[in-house]
C-alpha cells in the first residue's frame, strides 16, 4: 500500500467493516474489534427492598458475545417470573436504562428451588437476543435493537444470532474435548483425579463464560492438558511394554535354562 494514500485506506477501511456488519464469508476470519459500550443485566432480588443488577454481558466485551446463566425464584410458591433488562453500570436498577422484560411461568415450588435459564446474546450490529427457558423446557424470547429495523432484517438478524446462541459446550469439537477429559478422569485414580477434576472444571466454566477469550483460553489449554495426558499415556504404556517383554525375556532364558540342565542329565543317564 502506497503511504499517504488516505482515501484508499479509508475506502478499504471502510469495505472491510461493512462486510463484518453483514458477516460476509470472505472476511468472517477478521478479528472484530466492537465491545460492548454498556453492561448489560437483568434486575434480580438484592439484601434490601430494592433489586440489583446482575450482569450478563459486561461492559468492552468483545462482540459477538453470548452468555447464559441460571436464576432462582425469590419467594416461596411463586409462579412467574419477571425478568427486567438492563444497561448501565449502576449497583441498583432503577438506576440504569430499562431496556425491555419477559415473562414466564415457573411451577409452584419453595424459595429457591423453582429456576429458569436467560441468555444474552449481543451482536456487533446492537442487536439483543433475550432468550429466558423455564425448567419445563417452556421458552420466551425478545428481540431489542438500537435501530429501527425492518420485519425481514429483524428475521434475519434472529437466524444469525441463533448461530450466536450454540453453547460453545455443545459445539462437536468442545464437546470431543471434554469426553477425553472425561475419559482420563474415569482411568486415573488418587491425586491424579483430583487434579482432572480440576482441569475439567476450569474447561466447562470457560467454555460456560460466553465471553470469546475465555473460550478460547479454556480450548487453548485442554488440548495442551490432553496432548501432555497423551505423552504420558505413551510412556506408561512404553514401560509396561518394556516390563513385560523384559519379563517374557527372563522366563524365556529360564526355560533354555531348565532345558539344557534336563539335556546334560539325560546324557548323563546315557553314558552311565
Amino acid at each position: 500500500m502506497v503511504l499517504g494514500d488516505a482515501d484508499r485506506v479509508v475506502a478499504m477501511g471502510a469495505g472491510a467493516y461493512a462486510g463484518i456488519r453483514t458477516r460476509r464469508e470472505e472476511i468472517r476470519d477478521m478479528l472484530l474489534t466492537d465491545v460492548c459500550p454498556f453492561t448489560l443485566g437483568i434486575g434480580v432480588a438484592g439484601k434490601t427492598e430494592q433489586n440489583v443488577l446482575s450482569p450478563m454481558i459486561e461492559r468492552n466485551s468483545t462482540l459477538p458475545a453470548s452468555c447464559r446463566n441460571r436464576f432462582v425464584t425469590a419467594c416461596d410458591y411463586q409462579r412467574e417470573i419477571l425478568v427486567k433488562i438492563y444497561q448501565g453500570e449502576e449497583y441498583y436498577v432503577d438506576n440504569n436504562v430499562f431496556l425491555g422484560e419477559v415473562s414466564i411461568e415457573v411451577a409452584p415450588k419453595p424459595r429457591g428451588q423453582a429456576w429458569i435459564e436467560v441468555q444474552f446474546t449481543y451482536d456487533i450490529n446492537g442487536i439483543l437476543h433475550v432468550a429466558v427457558v423455564n425448567e419445563l423446557g417452556e421458552k420466551k424470547q425478545l428481540l431489542l435493537a438500537s435501530q429501527t429495523l425492518s420485519e425481514a432484517e429483524l428475521a434475519h438478524y434472529a437466524g444469525e444470532l441463533e448461530k450466536l446462541m450454540v453453547p460453545p459446550l455443545e459445539e462437536p469439537e468442545n464437546r470431543a474435548l471434554l469426553d477425553r477429559l472425561l475419559e482420563y478422569y474415569e482411568e486415573a485414580v488418587g491425586r491424579r483425579r483430583e487434579l482432572l477434576g480440576a482441569m475439567i472444571g476450569r474447561f466447562t466454566m470457560g467454555l460456560n463464560s460466553g465471553r470469546r477469550r475465555a473460550v478460547k483460553d479454556a480450548v487453548e489449554t485442554a488440548e495442551e492438558w490432553l496432548a501432555w495426558l497423551a505423552g504420558q499415556k505413551d510412556m506408561q504404556e512404553e514401560r509396561l511394554f518394556d516390563g513385560e517383554l523384559k519379563a517374557w525375556r527372563m522366563s524365556e532364558g529360564e526355560e533354555e535354562e531348565e532345558e539344557e540342565t534336563a539335556d546334560e542329565g539325560n546324557l548323563g543317564a546315557f553314558e552311565d
